[in-house]
């Protein structure tokens, strides 16, 4: 199968949206990356995906904390942010905590653990565009949306 599916957001509204509709089709155990530049949007659509799966509560970055975990309905969501790790052991350290968990495990900054995951789980990749508040979101197509 492979590929992905290309959608044009032009707000965070629009990003939120996909999210949501992402999070319907998500099975209760998966692992994502979610891979994109500073400030373009990753923890909007993460944002989006706890709202589809019931969460009600605020989503925030993990960005200090590396990891914040979300109770919805529909199982644990786990919400990872790779921007401060650096070392290959730690590296090494925050995949084996990953591929242990249970539920749905969403992660920032995906493209650091790129020797563990290449081609072993659906990716979403962010992109700017030329045009204010658009972006390109290119999405796996083992995640339907």
């Amino acid at each position: 199968m492979g590929g992905f599916s290309t959608i044009i957001s032009h707000s965070e509204a629009d990003t939120i949206a996909l999210g949501i509709k992402i999070a319907a089709h998500l099975p209760d155990e998966i692992i994502i990356p979610v891979t994109g530049s500073l400030g373009v949007g990753k923890s909007v659509l993460i944002r989006g995906i706890a709202k589809g799966l019931g969460y009600e509560g605020r989503v925030r970055s993990p960005s200090y904390v590396i990891e914040r975990v979300y109770d919805t309905p529909r199982g644990q969501l786990h919400h990872w942010d790779l921007y401060r790790i650096e070392s290959q052991s730690e590296t090494e350290y925050v995949f084996e905590e990953i591929r242990m968990q249970k539920g749905i495990r969403l992660i920032e900054w995906g493209e650091r653990l790129v020797d563990y995951l290449r081609d072993r789980f659906p990716i979403i990749e962010m992109e700017f565009q030329d045009e204010p508040d658009t972006r390109l979101i290119r999405i796996d197509k083992r995640i339907k949306s």
